[in-house]
This record gives C-alpha cells, sequence and structure tokens, in this order.
C-alpha cells in the first residue's frame, strides 16, 4: 500500500511539474514573439511583424470586412538629424508614435517600415473616417511635444489606399504602392508650400 500511495504521489508531483514547466514555456515564448515582433525604438510592431498583420486584415477583408491603411513619412527627419544629432531624430520619431497612439484606438496598428516610414492599419474604417483621424492627428501633433522638439516644426506626409480584391494575388503590394504613391504626392504638396 505504501508503494502504491508513494508512486501515485510521485506521479501527481511529476505532473504538477510538467504543467508548470510548460506554463513557464509558453511564457518565455509569448515574451520572446513579443520582442522579436516590436520596433525597438518605438515598441509598435516591426515590418515583418506589421506586413504579417496586414496579410491577416486583408484576408478578413475578403471576407467583408473593412480595411484601409495610412501610408506615414516624417517629414525633415534628415535635417533634424544632420542638425540637432540623431537623439532628437530619435525623439522626434518618438513623438510622432506616441502621438498616434494617444490619438488612435487601440484596435488600430502602426507598423514601423523602416526609418521615418510608417504603416497605419485601420479595420473596419472607411477612407473618409481615416482621412478625418489623420488630419486631427496633423493638425495637434505640435502640441505637448517634448522641449527638444520646440524648434522643429513636427509633420508628416501620408497616402492612403483601401484593398483592390478584383488583383486576387498581389492585394497586399498594390494597396502599399498606392499608399506610397499617394504619401509622396502629399510630401511633394508639402515641400511646394514651403518654398
Amino acid at each position: 500500500m505504501g508503494t502504491v500511495l508513494i508512486a501515485s504521489i510521485s506521479i501527481v508531483a511529476l505532473g504538477i511539474y510538467l504543467v508548470i514547466q510548460i506554463l513557464s514555456q509558453k511564457k518565455k515564448s509569448r515574451v520572446l514573439i513579443d520582442v522579436v515582433s516590436k520596433d525597438e525604438l518605438t515598441g509598435i510592431l516591426n515590418r515583418q511583424f506589421g506586413l504579417q498583420y496586414l496579410k491577416e486584415a486583408i484576408e478578413r477583408n475578403k471576407e467583408g470586412e473593412a480595411l484601409t491603411i495610412c501610408y506615414i513619412d516624417i517629414n525633415n527627419l534628415k535635417y533634424v538629424n544632420d542638425n540637432f544629432g540623431h537623439d532628437v531624430g530619435d525623439l522626434l520619431i518618438c513623438h510622432i508614435v506616441n502621438h498616434l497612439k494617444k490619438v488612435m484606438s487601440p484596435e488600430f496598428k502602426i507598423i514601423r517600415m523602416g526609418g521615418d516610414e510608417f504603416l497605419t492599419v485601420f479595420p473596419n474604417f472607411s477612407e473618409t473616417t481615416v482621412r478625418t483621424i489623420i488630419e486631427a492627428v496633423q493638425q495637434t501633433i505640435n502640441q505637448d511635444k517634448p522641449e527638444l522638439l520646440n524648434q522643429i516644426t513636427v509633420s508628416f506626409s501620408y497616402g492612403i489606399a483601401q484593398p483592390d480584391l478584383q488583383l486576387e494575388n498581389s492585394v497586399l503590394e498594390t494597396m502599399l504602392q498606392t499608399a506610397d504613391h499617394k504619401m509622396y504626392e502629399y510630401k511633394r504638396e508639402y515641400k511646394k508650400q514651403l518654398i
């Protein structure tokens, strides 16, 4: 009887130990995924994981969920880096991202595509609504900025696009190209206003 009891207790203890180890590994895996999916400077999704999220959103769009993206490019980041230093340039990037986070709902995703380019993904929002949101961000982006940015006018250019499901195979690429093209049109107009 004693041997059976000891064996049963040992099996239960081993089971508990294994469950604890499995839960610990799952937690470590979640932490690791969170670390590798985020941009180091801003804490938002990096390009690789962001594009995967966008692909999934496009699939949901094919099932009837609305989808709009906005490509954002920070104006004059090179000038800021060259004249005020890269620390101030990083601060500018973080200010814009933090302002976007503050104004936008958590269901929207912000992706750092690289350098000074970002992609915002708006599930279930029309192009008109997204334009209104982005214009509101533009109007308030110079409020509550860090003191080191006081000498700098903070702004960005943007382009908005929605998926063209008629394309079937290249929806993602076409959507990104459309938003990027519109963003550069906006940037050209922005630069004309400065002259």
